[in-house]
């Protein structure tokens, strides 16, 4: 499991940070959670490959978060792409990613599938699920919420109760989750147990902190969280609509994460040490992001 920060500024970007863009290398999938202006251009100095994104995950549509996609999209068409690409984002996401698939004198080689979001579990697959949580924005905008999927060991002793023992029908359970038994329904979660902890990545941008969001993230291996601003400018970062860096850690110690980064960085700020050290001071295990930070779990 690999992730790569291709853009931690907010709003605009700067000499050091390109726009808000997060990759996710897990299994063979290709996952990029929002796509600020110039994000293709950081896949290739980062040495990612943008023809095996399969899936993009748009929080909301402020353009420092959505300008990369059109981009993206025409290199895929260019060099050919055949395979579907789904694209997640808010119902007015759609209009925007209809105009980038409409473009005058392009003939798309591959399909587009638009996924709207909502709260709750988007994506589900044999590897991982992820999970749209709602923010507070202003506008509508989600967090995102990815949890790998752990093989599990069935308890031979609760199985043989069921009179099961090595039937066939193990199998099934294992990819169903459930099945139907001399006429009673055996759940997975019952009679198993994981080989080990799943992994949690939980990502939160822009939105200014409620309560909320702390029950979504429990126990993440890591928090990737928002910090626009600096504690001085607390009430006009919640104005806007985003949080601290003590907010973020706030959140991030209550939540018992294992671990903070902390990105989309107020243009004002040419440095992050400061909001490195004032997230520290409530939340140790804390680091501010740089474009192209790499951290493998």
């Amino acid at each position: 499991m690999e992730l790569t920060f291709l853009g931690t500024s907010a709003g605009i970007p700067t000499k050091e940070r390109n726009t808000s863009a997060i990759h996710l290398k897990f299994l063979g999938n290709n996952l990029l959670f929002d796509c600020g202006e110039g994000t293709q251009r950081q896949m290739l100095l980062a040495g990612l490959s943008i023809q095996k994104i399969q899936n993009i995950f748009i929080s909301h549509i402020h353009a420092d978060h959505l300008l990369g996609l059109a981009g993206i999209i025409q290199t895929m068409n260019f060099n050919g792409r055949t395979t579907e690409l789904n694209v997640y984002g808010p119902k007015e996401m759609k209009k925007y990613l209809n105009f980038f698939k409409k473009w005058d004198y392009v003939d798309f080689t591959f399909d587009i599938k638009f996924h709207e979001l909502k709260q709750g579990v988007v994506l589900d697959n044999n590897d991982f699920t992820i999970k749209a949580i709602k923010l507070s924005h202003g506008i509508p905008c989600y967090g995102f919420i990815f949890e790998e999927k752990v093989e599990v060991n069935i308890d031979k002793s609760k199985i043989k109760k069921y009179g099961l023992k090595e039937s066939p029908l193990i199998k099934e359970l294992k990819e169903k989750g459930k099945i139907n038994f001399n006429g009673k329904t055996i759940y997975l979660k019952n009679v198993s147990k994981q080989r080990r902890k799943p992994k949690k990545i939980s990502i939160i941008l822009d939105t200014k902190p409620f309560e909320g969001i702390i029950k979504e993230v429990e126990k993440s291996n890591i928090l990737i969280c928002e910090s626009t601003h600096s504690e001085e400018l607390k009430e006009k970062s919640h104005e806007y609509g985003h949080m601290t860096a003590k907010d973020a850690a706030r959140i991030a110690k209550k939540a018992g994460v294992e671990k903070l980064i902390l990105t989309h960085f107020s243009s004002r700020y040419k440095e992050t040490t400061k909001l490195e050290k004032e997230a520290k001071e409530i939340f140790k295990k804390t680091i501010a992001a740089k474009d192209f930070l790499t951290i493998e779990l």
